[in-house]
């Protein structure tokens, strides 16, 4: 069962099992803004794909929109977590 998507943040750090899935990173554990710069040095190095590049998107229902486009990064846990986690960490038992 899929997890819940969360979306990373450009600090935060990846590590891949598949190195086949590296695109030319020279490591298989890097940090979002890492991975994000090595894209856009890829695509075009002027364009800034982290802050958003000005576009327009047709979606279902909803017409044309103006707006930005950018690269992000999702993790999908394989076991979601328990709404009751955060609970559960908090509370202090004295033995």
């Amino acid at each position: 069962m899929e997890g819940q998507k969360e979306g990373l943040d450009v600090d935060d750090v990846v590590s891949l099992k598949d190195t086949e899935s590296l695109l030319g990173m020279p490591n298989p554990t890097f940090k979002i803004k890492e991975f994000s710069k090595f894209l856009t040095s890829k695509i075009n190095p002027k364009t800034k794909w982290e802050e958003g590049v000005e576009a327009e998107v047709l979606a279902a229902g909803k017409g044309w929109r103006k707006g930005k486009v950018k690269l992000t990064m999702q993790f999908i846990p394989d076991e979601p977590e328990s709404p009751l986690d955060d609970i559960r960490k908090s509370l202090t038992f004295n033995e």
